[in-house]
């Protein structure tokens, strides 16, 4: 199989190349993360170095001035993928993304039915992305199809439940001894936000609950009624987990919670997914390192 897609770009193919450089590294200005999986290598963009991105693999095997050329690991895909860009004049250039190989495996399968619509899909925001990087602007942004949002639908990540975590020091001090805890966390991709604030107001659909301390990585949110229950959001690396605290007062208070949990774990994974999906939504700055379009 052969897969290619272009890109004419109205800058100079030394000014585009420079941007390839900048692939698998913190300020990366092309690959489209968070909105897809991040690219990541155990080395340089160099001949040698291993990676990939998602649940797919491969080694640099060229970096020449217009091409970077990377073999897959033989898993789904045999074969190789690669960038290059061709001048078309001195302020204009061509930014081509080659895919050459067979499908091998499940791959047979998968191929046709969804990885390639979201290859292609992850491609042209690559280079939505190195259109406005290098221009300041973006003609035609790419758009999704429905078939390609409902893959990312059902590939994306899933909350787990969890222990609360230790470096939850503000969960664990919420109260002496509550009467229900719980705890789950879900992955965070490389240019989602840090700030557990930001996170809370995510979660709670922008009318987060009174907050009530903060601390580093952590904030502590709740409320005195009905219940009085508090909520720690804490960014833990790759992880956002999210605890829930809740003391009981008196029966009444035991009758209106017995309801809510039929519900409540439901409730809050749904939560936790919809802030993640949404911050996969995130402009191009020429400014900042790519952070991926997703046009909604």
């Amino acid at each position: 199989m052969r897969n290619v897609q272009t890109r004419v770009i109205d800058a100079p193919a030394h000014v585009v190349d420079a941007l390839l450089d900048t692939l698998a590294t913190p300020g990366d200005r092309i690959w489209p993360s968070p909105a897809w999986w991040p690219l990541r290598l155990d080395g340089p963009l160099a001949p040698g170095s291993s990676g990939g991105h998602g649940p797919v693999r491969y080694t640099v095997t060229a970096r020449e001035p217009g091409l970077v050329r990377f073999a897959f690991r033989p898993v789904r895909l045999e074969g190789e993928h690669e960038y290059t860009v061709t001048p078309d004049g001195p302020e204009r250039c061509v930014l081509t993304h080659t895919l050459t190989g067979r499908a091998i495996g499940s791959g047979r399968v998968t191929w046709p039915l969804m990885i390639r619509w979201c290859h292609e899909a992850l491609i042209q925001a690559s280079l939505d992305n190195a259109e406005h990087a290098a221009t300041g602007r973006l003609a035609r942004p790419h758009r999704m199809s429905p078939w390609v949002r409902l893959c990312r639908y059902l590939l994306r990540d899933k909350p787990v439940a969890t222990a609360i975590p230790e470096r939850a020091a503000l969960a664990h001090g919420a109260f002496p001894r509550p009467d229900y805890t719980d705890s789950f966390s879900i992955r965070l991709r490389p240019g989602m936000p840090e700030d557990p604030a930001a996170w809370a107001s995510a979660i709670f659909f922008h009318r987060p609950f009174p907050t009530f301390a903060a601390a580093d990585g952590e904030v502590l949110i709740g409320d005195t009624s009905p219940v009085d229950f508090r909520v720690s959001v804490l960014v833990d690396g790759e992880r956002l987990h999210m605890s829930t605290l809740v003391r009981l007062r008196g029966p009444w208070e035991r009758l209106y919670f017995r309801f809510v949990t039929l519900f409540h774990r439901a409730f809050v994974k749904a939560m936790l997914r919809r802030a993640v999906a949404r911050a996969c939504v995130a402009p191009v700055r020429p400014d900042a390192p790519a952070r991926g379009m997703m046009v909604r």
